[in-house]
């Protein structure tokens, strides 16, 4: 009795440590394809068949948004897209891919980009005024579906139509290098990482050789009011991260949100005028002056910026902003500096500019 007792607990012991090989074999079979420098919010990992592509939230990286399985054999050149957002177009552009684009959204956010002028002659309209048309979309059955975060609750209709979502929140990234790793994510769709890594490491590069520190730090805020609500952003943002490496103050650093935020108009107002610069961003059809801003709202005048003529304006009507920003943090950083300081006195700004008049 005793024998066939130790016989059994050495079949267990045996069993168990057969069990446990087989796990860790199966966690080396899993490594990590995708691991990205800068971005949080993306990983993709690879198994013998398949491809595991992780979507979570920037700034707590155990919330998963997404979990992706992609056969190998359904990552190919041939493969079509359909985006959600502008800054999608110029990713997949960047990378040669805009003629794999066969869905784009509601053109009147792009008219003058030379984007829409480089698309192929059967691309297709998937949104309008910030819906989705689900019927086109279907019909165009594209290999995948990229979408901006907030817009999955439109997309459920797609998934159940067999066509493949990825969620995209490289807008929620606290700095702007995390912002443009994404290009690696669009890459991994389009069979294109070799291309991708080239591109990333140039802008990182660039970026870097221009981020200052300066002996004394000017104090900057964004806070605008919009529709009755004032904003400001997050101070763990990307846009705060470019206030730092450009060499400003920026009043909500302490702040922990990765987005915009709303703040209340007593404390816009008296932050606001004790700011040395303000940067906006105004859509307008003529060039923006300090007229123009304070026609906007009754308390702008107040700003110690307007005052003094220290306001950083973006107008997206005039350039390429909500498309081509997102790949070009370090235009946007040379922008900033160059607002701040004037230097070098050769230089053009491409988005921001500070109003003198």
């Amino acid at each position: 009795m005793r024998a066939f007792i130790n016989l059994f607990l050495v079949s267990i012991i045996l069993i168990t440590c057969c069990n446990s090989c087989s796990n860790r074999n199966r966690r080396v079979d899993m490594l990590p394809a995708i691991l990205p420098e800068y971005a949080q919010g993306f990983i993709v990992n690879e198994t013998e068949k398949s491809f595991i592509v992780i979507i979570r939230n920037p700034s707590d990286t155990n919330q998963v948004i997404s979990e992706i399985h992609v056969d190998k054999s359904d990552i190919s050149n041939d493969n079509t897209f359909a985006c959600f957002s502008t800054t999608h177009l110029e990713f997949l552009r960047r990378l040669n891919s805009l003629n794999s684009i066969v869905g784009v959204p509601d053109s009147s956010f792009y008219q003058n980009s030379k984007i829409l002028k480089e698309l192929r002659n059967d691309v297709k309209e998937i949104t309008i005024a910030g819906g989705v048309k689900s019927e086109t979309l279907i019909g165009l059955n594209p290999d995948f579906v990229f979408v901006s975060d907030h817009q999955r609750s439109d997309v459920s209709l797609f998934k159940s139509a067999g066509i493949t979502t990825i969620p995209i929140v490289e807008y929620l990234e606290v700095s702007p290098l995390a912002r443009s790793e994404w290009i690696k994510l669009f890459a991994f769709f389009a069979n294109k990482r070799l291309l991708a890594d080239s591109i990333f490491n140039h802008i990182k590069n660039s970026y870097l050789e221009v981020v200052t520190i300066p002996d004394v730090r000017h104090t900057i805020v964004d806070v605008m009011e919009y529709h009755g609500y004032w904003y400001a952003s997050g101070g763990k943002s990307y846009m705060a991260a470019l206030y730092r490496d450009a060499g400003f103050d920026y009043f909500w650093s302490g702040d922990t949100h990765t987005g915009s935020f709303p703040v209340s108009q007593e404390v816009a107002i008296s932050i606001g005028m004790s700011a040395d610069f303000w940067r906006l961003v105004l859509p307008s059809d003529n060039d923006i002056t300090i007229d123009i801003v304070n026609a906007q709202n009754e308390f702008y005048h107040l700003f110690n910026a307007t005052k003094n003529h220290n306001i950083i304006a973006c107008n997206p009507n005039k350039s390429p902003y909500y498309i081509e920003d997102v790949l070009e943090p370090d235009i946007v950083l040379k922008d900033l500096i160059f607002a701040l300081s004037g230097e070098p006195k050769d230089y053009t700004p491409k988005y921001y500019f500070c109003l003198k008049h």
